[in-house]
């Protein structure tokens, strides 16, 4: 959410996740969410549309490393979105912490004009970690030129063509009761009550595909979760080896999505580039 939303990119970038928003926080030995995240069966709800979004999201990453120093980690991703009245993202912006927020990791911000990625010191993707002679109080917040519409975009919730995403590959296996993984419901600082929810309704339906990847010798498994309104409410990939031992894995679990009216919200929910770049290098 890890250091990609899936995903925004930035100068560690390597892959987009669900979200924008699995962004700064990638290892490229991730199966990258975006290639599940740009089908044909993909979706998105109109309601969606000139509306202020939130929603959070839990996501995990694995990558196996042969000296048996494997990377893991799982962050906590609150995301809010203004969506114009065409569908598109016009401000995305997105705090990572730990599970139990007592953390921060990233703050990532992005409008037509500028990206922002802040690190925060215990961010393992953190510029002075990965180059020990720089310093973290000049390096912690990355800035750049924003990336295209498409690329916002990608931080929209998801829903699902059923039909579609059959003729692609997957098949409905099971099923569940309940989703996968639940997420952490996050205090929202709005006064401003949600026009309308959308809230993981059971049962929900369970997608697979299996990919031979034979550049690598391995093969790539989708597995997805989408409730009854259609809505990809968990999804995960792995990437195996011949001998089944998975060689690195992403998941992300999403949770109630909050839609307000524009002018019911304050624009600060969202943040601004000037309030960021001003807080700097403090967390």
């Amino acid at each position: 959410m890890i250091f990609l939303p899936v995903s925004i990119a930035l100068v560690l970038i390597v892959l987009f996740m669900p979200s924008i928003y699995t962004e700064a926080h990638v290892s490229s030995n991730v199966p990258s969410p975006l290639s599940t995240k740009q089908g044909s069966w993909l979706t998105h709800n109109t309601t969606l549309r000139n509306q202020i979004i939130h929603y959070t999201q839990v996501e995990t990453l694995f990558v196996k490393h042969d000296t048996g120093q494997n990377y893991t980690s799982t962050l906590l991703g609150n995301v809010w979105l203004e969506v114009d009245a065409q569908g598109h993202v016009q401000v995305a912006h997105t705090i990572y912490t730990s599970l139990d927020e007592k953390v921060f990791h990233q703050e990532i911000y992005e409008d037509g004009t500028t990206n922002i990625v802040v690190f925060g010191k215990n961010d393992s993707n953190h510029p002075s970690i990965k180059n020990p002679t720089a310093s973290s109080n000049t390096t912690c917040l990355v800035q750049s030129p924003a990336n295209t519409v498409q690329i916002r975009d990608m931080a929209l919730p998801s829903f699902v063509n059923l039909s579609d995403l059959q003729k692609q590959g997957y098949v409905l296996k099971v099923n569940a009761h309940t989703k996968s993984q639940n997420v952490p419901t996050i205090l929202v600082t709005t006064k401003a009550l949600p026009v309308k929810q959308y809230v993981t309704n059971a049962p929900v339906h369970i997608w697979e595909n299996t990919t031979q990847l034979a550049e690598v010798n391995a093969q790539r498994f989708d597995h997805f979760e989408i409730d009854q309104q259609n809505r990809l409410v968990f999804h995960s990939t792995a990437r195996k080896d011949m001998n089944g031992t998975i060689i690195s894995s992403s998941t992300y679990s999403y949770g109630t999505i909050s839609i307000y009216n524009t002018h019911d919200v304050s624009l600060s929910v969202l943040s601004n580039p000037q309030q960021i770049l001003t807080e700097g290098c403090t967390r």
